[in-house]
């Protein structure tokens, strides 16, 4: 009878340490699921876009909450020229004057 009192806890050891472990791979998978995970919202984003701008008249002034609304980054080229990338990625490249 010890014996087998000693053979099922050793049992229920080894299987809540397998079940500790896979919980783990699964935490471990997750975590890198999540860490390489690419969200592909352009659509999503495209139409905030069109939503703020909807709401907007003719700019008569830099209007920085539009501009923190709806762009992501904006690069200066020499040759008078700017790209701009919106916050659903697209990017738009225009000339300018000084």
């Amino acid at each position: 009878m010890y014996i087998l009192i000693l053979t099922f806890i050793r049992m229920k050891e080894e299987q809540e340490s397998t079940e500790t472990d896979l919980i783990k791979l699964l935490y471990e998978r997750a975590e890198e699921r999540y860490r390489t995970l690419e969200v592909r919202d352009e659509e999503f984003r495209a139409e905030e876009i069109k939503n703020i701008l909807a709401e907007k008249k003719k700019l008569e002034t830099f209007d920085e909450n539009l501009y923190r609304k709806i762009i992501a980054r904006i690069w200066v080229h020499g040759g008078n020229m700017a790209e701009v990338e919106l916050i659903n990625g697209s990017r738009v490249t225009a000339g300018y004057k000084d």
